[in-house]
């Protein structure tokens, strides 16, 4: 038989991360990507409209967490668990056992300033609704002041921001000549009121929230009351050092597209502009010490191996540059050498099996090459090629899903790939294994209807696939290695109402589940299951004062689930809005809050 009871198996349970992802302001950042790397592998989630993310199937162990803006490349540094933007530097979190840990929001940094004054992009602002509209549901107060240099000259085209206490709705207007601004409307409440350049002013300021600080932690909060404006909120802006250059071949063509990233001694990014027909300036840069990156990326698809500023690779401490106010560094220039380049074919079975399109290849670098990561996909007749390495060695790995959602098993090419800066490694080929699938129907048990958006996991000690149930009901979960695994149901996944959890088959609790014994290649149907309505817990957040407060999390467990994985981690989420929140799906039992 295909099923067995958990009883008589001994196996590891696997567990997931889950968090949010924030950009400018803290705003969600629907859309960024979320991969945990470590002993199950690359897994790899998006981040939904409130910017939480949740990786699941995770088998115990360390992992790294990298974070990426996928909505729209090119806005955002990419960043890794701990702040860093190395790989080789990222600080590994711990899952244990079928534990959920929730880690801490992850902020990431914009990859120039003029990323910070595009807040009208479409998702930048979700929750963002006109100074009309609020002008009509609530009186207003005004921000208003004068924005000069140090020496008392009025700047015009300097962007004002402000910023309510507690995230949500912000604005942006611009100084006029006489460096005089009045913000539009805003609703009654505390502010953060943040000043640079880039709303008609190209000029070399820094960026500065009031009053006189360029930390927003340490900004003064300025008070909004209904029917007043709040006058005087000035700032007299310094002059911030400048880093310009060019960047050629080695046959000396200019290029356009080339990323040019400031990073700190360490080589993690802090900032970064692109090259335009060769040439590149950096502005508004903060006095200290600073290392160049050119890197390909933006834009420039071409085969040119990344380097720090004086030719140094990426394995070494980049070469300082020393930045002073108002003062330029000039030709902090770049030669670009070739890059190295690994190819291959991805079949499936054996190497003379059916060539497989929009397969995904990673290839990330070891050693001396540690830091450097690049991505491709195959083609329709299954051949990839990565360049832009630099000499060193690489792991080679494939994936589907670059347009390629296949029953395939991720695998790693064996053994390391040697790369040689201006030469093609060729060879790395790879055939992918067909996956072991599960499928089924789930149905309330009330009403006997199809249950929609219901969330399904299933998960062994070797892989794991989560997925959600489709508007009948029915649900697939593949690309699974042969193996023993246990299905769980729970709402969450966009499905309407409460629902129970539940184990396959009708079980209440994992000890009950079954075990589904998964064969390679081959499908397991009928993993049915019809749900009982689940408890809803619902409350409200305050301040001593009585005002609900938004944006507080809220987690609800049992003495016993607390007692097994410790605090921080929890069986139902939700964020507060305006004092008030709903946790839903939950089992029958007892349940404590945090």
């Amino acid at each position: 038989t295909a099923r067995l009871r958990s009883a008589a198996v001994q196996r590891l349970p696997a567990g997931g991360v889950t968090g949010t992802v924030r950009g400018l302001r803290g705003a969600p950042l629907t859309g960024a990507c979320v991969t945990a790397h470590g002993p199950s592998g690359t897994r790899s989630t998006t981040a939904v409209k409130d910017g939480r993310y949740l990786i699941s199937g995770l088998r115990p162990g360390l992992y790294a967490l990298e974070y990426r803006d996928c909505a729209a490349p090119g806005r955002y540094f990419a960043q890794w668990s701990g702040g860093t933007d190395l790989a080789r530097s990222a600080r590994q979190v711990k899952v244990t056992g079928s534990q959920f840990l929730t880690l801490a929001p992850v902020t990431l940094r914009p990859t120039s300033p003029a990323a910070l004054v595009n807040i009208a992009t479409p998702g930048w602002l979700s929750n963002s609704v006109s100074a009309g509209s609020l002008a009509a549901s609530v009186r207003h107060g005004r921000i208003s002041g004068l924005v000069t240099d140090r020496a008392g000259h009025p700047l015009k085209g300097i962007c004002v921001y402000a910023v309510p206490q507690n995230a949500g709705v912000f604005y942006r207007v611009r100084t006029s000549k006489a460096g005089t601004y009045l913000s539009k409307p805003l609703k009654p409440g505390k502010y953060v009121v943040a000043f640079l350049p880039g709303c008609g002013n190209k000029g070399n300021w820094l960026l500065q929230f009031y009053k006189n600080t360029s930390n927003g932690d340490k900004a003064t909060q300025v008070k909004v009351t209904a029917g007043q404006t709040t006058a005087n909120i000035n700032a007299r802006l310094p002059l911030g050092g400048e880093i310009k250059g060019t960047v050629t071949s080695k046959s000396g063509a200019r290029l356009s597209g080339i990323c040019v990233s400031l990073t700190d001694r360490r080589g993690n990014q802090i900032g970064g502009a692109e090259t335009g027909r060769g040439s590149y300036q950096l502005t508004s840069v903060p006095p200290g010490r600073y290392g160049v990156l050119f890197t390909t990326g933006c834009n420039n698809t071409g085969n040119y191996a990344p380097q720090f500023w004086k030719d140094k690779p990426l394995s070494a401490r980049p070469t300082l540059i020393r930045i002073v106010p108002g003062r330029v560094a000039s030709r902090i220039n770049a030669v670009l050498a070739p890059g190295g380049e690994i190819s291959g074919t991805v079949t499936l079975g054996t190497s003379s099996g059916q060539k497989l399109a929009g397969i995904c290849v990673d290839v990330t670098g070891e050693g001396a090459a540690s830091g450097i990561e690049e991505e491709s996909a195959t083609n329709a007749s299954g051949q990839y090629l990565v360049n832009a390495l630099a000499t060193g060695s690489y792991q080679v790995s494939f994936s589907p899903g670059c347009n390629s959602e296949g029953n395939y098993l991720p695998a790693t090419f064996p053994g390391s790939v040697h790369v040689t800066a201006g030469q093609v490694t060729a060879g790395a080929n790879q055939a992918l294994q067909p996956g072991a699938a599960v499928k089924g129907t789930v149905t309330s048990k009330a009403s006997g209807k199809p249950a929609a958006g219901v969330c399904v996991q299933v998960y062994g000690d070797q892989d794991a696939d989560e997925v959600y149930t489709g508007p009948d009901g029915s649900y697939f979960a593949d690309q699974l290695p042969s193996g023993q695994y246990t299905v769980s149901f729970a709402g969450g996944c966009g499905s309407a109402g409460s629902y129970a959890p539940q184990y396959y088959d009708g079980q209440a609790s994992e000890p009950g589940a079954a075990v589904l014994n998964l064969i390679q290649g081959k499908t397991e149907p009928g993993i049915d299951a019809a749900l009982l309505p689940g408890g809803t817990v619902t409350g409200s957040v305050t301040s001593k004062t009585g005002r609900g407060l938004s944006d507080i999390c809220v987690s609800v467990f049992t003495p016993a689930f607390a007692d097994i994985f410790g605090p921080g981690i929890g069986q139902g989420f939700a964020q507060t809005y305006h004092g008030r929140y709903e946790i839903a799906n939950l089992g029958p039992g007892q349940y404590q809050t945090d």
